[in-house]
């Protein structure tokens, strides 16, 4: 700003200057008024927020190869091996396994008991709010990307359009009874000629798949998120083991091979879909009977983790302020649409996602010294014959899959096992061994510490039942 002897105040060279500052009490920055201008328009418009006009002004200044086709790697000639045929155009996920991408040499050689490292954790839902009207279309108006990108072709199963009428059909429900087609408002789906979609996504890193985005002519049906199935799996086909959640999964498992031959779909896929391991997400499982809760668990599965199998709601969160626009364009203008947004959805998880996993990687480091104590003290408050006979009986822990399904629902194998009402320990009843089963640094030390302080407080048994007892209980880290 000018500092001469007759200087204007530094808020009218500004404004002169087109600059509005950011703040009247020594900014540091400030806006030109076409930008301001064309968030004025913006807002009137499309009321967006001014967050999301922040976020478009940085993708503007800095995207890192804004255009889907770059992101892949198609306009510098990059081919990525164990990839669909005819390959795809749309940005994938980089963090799912992926052999001759981010897999070790021989991972194909990982004993048994560790493969659940490279199994993939995929996830279906359907979604009611990405429609389509019925209206005059151009017949001419075909996708750019056809089925290179997000979208598989509806087109490929035997007489679908007589096969999902919007107000027939077969109706999809759990085994509780809850009728999924039929909790959808009566006349929702009147004038519209695609009623959604259904989608299979990646559990881990929440990015969708190539080819596993499936329209809907009229409700949720199983043989079109089989479809979407066989697009995710194109592109997994080479590993060795595959899991999946889906909200009414015990119902979908039963007849999968069946809809798989009726409809056609690719038959080198089918010993693919014979492995496939499928589970409930561990919120939409409440809404399913007590013993589907337990068999098809995540949290009782080896090797799943701590995988909740919900991550595609969020995804649908995202995207369904989408509707109202692309719901007016014609069926190819939609489907690039909703192509770039998918793609671009992808792009994004993955820029932050070396930060996230990192922190999330600390999180879980302090969370399993908690649930060791925890752990530990629940085993001593089973008692020793109890869990020896746990033990001795064993737990079926692997997943149902469509060839073990019916066989596993009338043996019932799996159980739950419980404690009773009145069984309890404090972590001060544990013996537990420094050297093996405390950490060292002192920061985990502080966390076993408070652990040990929490679970002392709830204590009821026997052997510290009193609360003067219980305050006082501690251990030396």
């Amino acid at each position: 700003m000018c500092r001469c002897p007759s200087f204007l105040p530094w808020l009218d060279q500004l404004l002169l200057a087109q600059l509005f500052p950011a703040s009247l009490n020594q900014p540091k920055s400030a806006f030109t008024f076409e930008v301001m201008s064309d968030a004025h328009l913006d807002t009137l418009t499309s009321k967006k927020s001014a967050y999301d006009y922040v976020r478009k002004l940085r993708r503007r200044t800095d995207n890192w190869c804004p255009h889907g086709v770059k992101r892949c790697g198609w306009c510098h000639g990059v081919r990525y091996p164990n990839s669909p045929e005819d390959d795809v155009i749309v940005f994938r996920c980089l963090a799912c396994p992926w052999p001759g991408v981010n897999l070790p040499d021989k991972w194909a050689e990982t004993e048994k008991r560790l493969m659940y490292i490279y199994t993939p954790r995929l996830g279906g839902d359907g979604n009611h709010s990405l429609q389509k009207k019925a209206k005059k279309d151009d017949p001419t108006d075909h996708s750019l990307a056809g089925t290179r990108a997000f979208f598989n072709d509806i087109r490929k199963l035997p007489g679908y359009t007589g096969r999902f009428p919007k107000e027939q059909g077969k109706i999809v429900e759990t085994c509780s009874g809850f009728k999924v087609t039929r909790s959808q408002k009566v006349g929702k789906f009147r004038f519209l000629h695609i009623t959604g979609v259904v989608a299979v996504t990646c559990t881990r890193h929440g990015c969708f798949w190539p080819r596993a985005v499936v329209d809907l002519p009229g409700g949720e049906q199983f043989l079109l998120m089989d479809l979407a199935m066989s697009g995710a799996l194109e592109c997994l086909k080479s590993l060795v083991q595959w899991m999946m959640t889906y909200d009414v999964a015990c119902s979908y498992l039963k007849n999968i091979l069946i809809r798989w031959k009726e409809g056609n779909l690719p038959a080198d896929l089918r010993p693919v879909v014979e492995k496939l391991q499928v589970l409930l997400p561990q919120l939409h499982m409440l809404a399913h009977r007590e013993w589907c809760q337990s068999e098809f668990a995540v949290c009782y599965t080896y090797g799943a983790g701590h995988t909740n199998g919900e991550a595609v709601e969020p995804i649908w969160g995202a995207h369904n302020a989408a509707g109202p626009s692309t719901r007016e364009m014609n069926g190819g203008a939609r489907h690039d649409a909703l192509n770039d947004m998918f793609s671009f959805w992808n792009w994004m998880k993955h820029e932050t996602m070396g930060k996230y996993l990192a922190r999330k990687l600390q999180e879980k480091l302090l969370l399993q010294v908690d649930q060791l104590i925890d752990f530990a003290a629940l085993t001593l408050a089973a008692g020793t014959e109890r869990v020896q006979a746990w033990a001795a009986r064993g737990m079926d822990r692997a997943a149902p899959t469509p060839l073990n399904c019916r066989e596993r629902e009338k043996t019932r194998p799996r159980d739950v096992f419980l404690l009773s009402s009145d069984a309890g320990a404090c972590a001060r009843c544990l013996n537990l061994s420094p050297a093996h089963a405390l950490p060292h640094s002192a920061h985990h030390r502080e966390r076993v510490q408070e652990a040990r302080r929490r679970f002392c407080g709830q204590c009821v048994c026997a052997r510290h039942r009193h609360a003067g007892q219980a305050e006082d209980a501690g251990f030396d880290a």
